[in-house]
């Protein structure tokens, strides 16, 4: 009895497709650790956790009359002059110091990468938790609180100054709100702040 050519074809079609599953499996696994590898060692390019995007903020601290040099020290370490430069819009000069209220804001952010976050910071009174009447406070640079997040999470600790308020009679606090282009992600208060 002969063999049915038919059957040797069925038989080497088989062979062939299980033989490419298992090159398609083992790829698939050999492409998965080395991503896993490269994402250890590198978690910048990790790709975005969609389901997972949330910020949070707490305000630890707040320090009054402390100068716009100092202030620039202290948030940008690397180059205080030239960061001020930037956001000044001109070099920075001895008529431009000021004292301000530098608030301290621990920011914690999760899956914003390749995105930005806006803080902002307001006075409220204390006792009725609605912004004073007696008192007109700004943040003396705005521009200083947009962070461009580059990394999947990020936490850090950012300087916002303010108008130095240490000395208006009342009982204040500092609301710090983190929002992006799709609106408020996280906002905190300070502790109540005690004028003269």
């Amino acid at each position: 009895m002969t063999p049915d050519p038919s059957s040797r074809g069925g038989r080497s079609t088989q062979r062939l497709l299980s033989t490419a599953r298992g090159g398609l499996t083992a790829t698939a696994t050999l492409v998965t650790a080395v991503l896993g590898v490269v994402f250890l060692l590198i978690p910048s390019v990790r790709p975005l956790p969609r389901d997972k995007i949330e910020a949070s903020l707490a305000v630890p601290t707040v320090e009054s009359r402390v100068d716009l040099l100092e202030w620039a020290r202290r948030q940008y370490p690397h180059d205080p002059r030239g960061e001020l430069h930037k956001l000044l819009g001109h070099p920075y000069r001895a008529s431009d110091a000021a004292a301000g209220m530098v608030v301290y804001v621990r920011l914690h952010a999760e899956g914003f990468k390749r995105r930005s976050i806006r803080l902002r910071a307001r006075v409220y009174d204390a006792r009725t938790r609605r912004p004073p009447e007696n008192l007109d406070t700004d943040e003396i640079i705005p521009e200083s609180g947009h962070l461009r997040i580059d990394a999947p999470s990020r936490a850090s600790v950012q300087l916002l100054i303010l108008d130095d308020f240490s000395r208006v009679p009342g009982r204040y606090l500092v609301r710090v709100e983190a929002y992006d282009d799709g609106g408020m992600l996280a906002y905190a208060d300070s502790d109540t702040i005690k004028g003269p």
